[in-house]
């Protein structure tokens, strides 16, 4: 079995990045620079959602499934954002997975954070670049859709797990990945690679992992597990 590492962010508008780029002196807040950024971008598309290389990483979580089928849940935060970033460069080149991300915008993220922090990620940029070693679920669950806008912590709901609804806000990015890897679990079923009780028992791997966790973000969700899920 391959290893497989659903991915999922939890970003912010770089206020450093945007005083850089367009002057903006200590006398103006942080609060007002993200405003601003956010501003610009409606007025540019017509939405806020931010280019990839002015979203600063908060935090990196992800569920890794590693090959012989053992469950780990990582999550990097607390530190500067080349840390985090480095910690899921390493665990990439230790275990070389499939990358699971929904929409497409978690990896052209780390991509350019990366590159901004002048980081070397062979195994990262190995897989972000082969058909093989990058999983797009959104698209493969719409592969002939040319609309997208699906919200993964609603369809999470919509098929009976918590979603984000049991998170602090600052836990979101833990809540998404767990999500991505409760509906990749269905997908594969969907695909014939998993069957019904196979599906089931990933399901409760995956619950008792956040209830055996020493991080309260993932201990949260397991508290959080609908009955019937």
């Amino acid at each position: 079995m391959t290893a497989t590492l659903a991915l999922a962010l939890q970003t912010r508008p770089d206020v450093p990045g945007f005083r850089h780029l367009f002057g903006f002196d200590a006398s103006i807040s942080d609060e007002n620079v993200s405003d601003f950024a956010l501003q610009r971008r409606r007025a540019e598309t017509g939405d806020e959602l931010l280019p990839p290389h002015l979203h600063r990483i908060v935090t990196i979580a992800a569920v890794l499934r590693q090959a012989d089928g053992t469950l780990t849940l990582e999550s990097f935060a607390g530190d500067d954002e080349a840390t985090r970033l480095s910690a899921l460069f390493a665990l990439i080149e230790q275990h070389l997975p499939r990358l699971v991300s929904w929409d497409g915008s978690v990896l052209p993220v780390l991509t350019h954070r990366a590159l901004l922090h002048r980081l070397s990620a062979p195994a990262f940029s190995r897989q972000t670049n082969d058909d093989a070693g990058h999983l797009d679920l959104s698209a493969t669950l719409a592969p002939r859709s040319n609309k997208g806008g699906v919200a993964l912590d609603e369809l999470a709901r919509l098929c009976g797990f918590a979603g984000r609804r049991s998170a602090h806000s600052e836990g979101w990015a833990e809540a998404d990945a767990v999500a991505l890897y409760q509906l990749l679990l269905g997908a594969e079923h969907l695909h014939g690679t998993l069957t019904l009780a196979e599906r089931a028992q990933n399901l409760q791997q995956l619950k008792q992992a956040l209830a055996a966790s020493n991080n309260a973000r993932w201990q949260a969700l397991a508290g959080a597990w609908p009955a019937d899920a």
